[in-house]
């Protein structure tokens, strides 16, 4: 027989996809044994190299040749940002330089919500303002001098007591309608209170000033309560009750003190 010129065609064959090159030597690819799921699906195992500690490790499935960093360190997170595996993205607060606001020692990589350093942090605070790192708020006045008021001494003990017999009518109506029977009271407070610092007032205070005073000493008087709580009672009648109350003869609410002997 002559053969032929013609090219001889082969039948087609069932072939499996070539699987994904290898990236590693073969006896390193060894040292994974045990950690590939038996009956995985080789043919889309990816082995890679992690890019912080250089660990060999294989990835299974799509998507899967993004990873850059094995298990371990994909579980190490920047407390700041939360990067993986050791590093930080370009927001993260761990690369700019901070600073203590005490002492201004360098903070590192702390969190981003600590703002002064550990010895900062464990010294002993203002009692007033309770600020940290031994500094104080605006509003703090353990630091600054107390304040003297001016000494002017215009006003005398007589033109307060003309004030307060001229407009006393008036003003124990308008106490008595806040605060009820203790108006009297508190008219007699905002008296007490103007004569003991007649000699730092810059002028005689007139009718609209000692109303205005009455009327916000019933609303502070009504707003406070303490008359609905606070029982006067003499030293002697305290110890009786107390005594009563220990004993339990005494009810929730009531206190019965014994009548008095003639």
């Amino acid at each position: 027989m002559i053969p032929s010129d013609r090219p001889v065609i082969a039948e087609p064959v069932d072939r499996l996809p070539p699987s994904p090159p290898l990236r590693v030597r073969l006896g390193q690819v060894m040292h994974l044994n045990g950690t590939v799921p038996r009956g995985a699906d080789l043919r889309t195992a990816i082995p890679k190299r992690c890019q912080t500690c250089g660990a060999l490790f294989i990835l299974f499935g799509k998507g899967s040749a993004r990873a850059l960093y094995c298990p371990d360190c994909r579980a190490q997170r920047c407390p700041s940002c939360t990067a993986p595996g050791g590093t930080h993205y370009a927001s993260c607060s761990s690369l700019k330089p901070r600073h203590c606001r005490g002492c201004q020692a360098s903070l590192g990589g702390a969190p981003k919500m600590d703002r002064y350093c550990p010895s900062c942090q464990a010294a002993p605070r203002c009692p007033t303002c309770d600020k940290v790192g031994g500094g104080h708020l605006r509003w703090c006045t353990w630091s600054q001098p107390k304040r003297v008021p001016a000494y002017y001494g215009i006003v005398t003990e007589a033109d307060i007591l003309a004030l307060y017999l001229e407009h006393r009518t008036y003003a124990v109506r308008i106490a008595h309608q806040i605060v009820g029977a203790d108006g009297e009271d508190v008219v007699q407070d905002v008296t007490m209170y103007l004569l003991e610092k007649r000699d730092y007032l810059t002028a005689l205070p007139g009718k609209a000033y000692f109303l205005t005073a009455v009327r916000n000493g019933a609303l502070r008087l009504l707003i406070y309560a303490w008359h609905r709580y606070v029982i006067a009672m003499d030293p002697e009648d305290l110890l009786i009750a107390e005594q009563m109350i220990a004993r339990g003869e005494t009810s929730q609410n009531t206190v019965r003190l014994p009548e008095p002997v003639a």
